[in-house]
């Protein structure tokens, strides 16, 4: 039986394109970075935002922490992605 590849949504454009890009690589790369690290504590500070219109910004502190991100960084997301959610949420 085949292997199911994992793709994530945000290198699905590139696979429908290049299915031998969803491959397993035959090197291992290690997957955590800081700036993957910043990048899930902003998605996960801004889930709220998407199920009830606002960012919790008193948790922000607590998930940074939890994430080993830099606060300021994850603030800072947060703040853009509350900025650009009244012209995406509809999609």
């Amino acid at each position: 039986m085949a292997d199911i590849a994992s793709v994530r949504a945000s290198a699905a454009p590139l696979a429908f394109r290049c299915p031998a890009s969803a491959r397993a690589a035959s090197v291992p790369i290690n997957e955590t970075h800081q700036a993957s690290d910043v990048g899930n504590a902003a998605h996960e500070a801004l889930r709220p935002l998407a199920e009830t219109g606002t960012v919790d910004w008193d948790a922000i502190s607590a998930i940074a922490e939890k994430h080993q991100a830099p606060e300021d960084e994850v603030r800072m997301l947060c703040a853009l992605g509350a900025k650009l959610w009244p012209s995406v949420s509809q999609s």
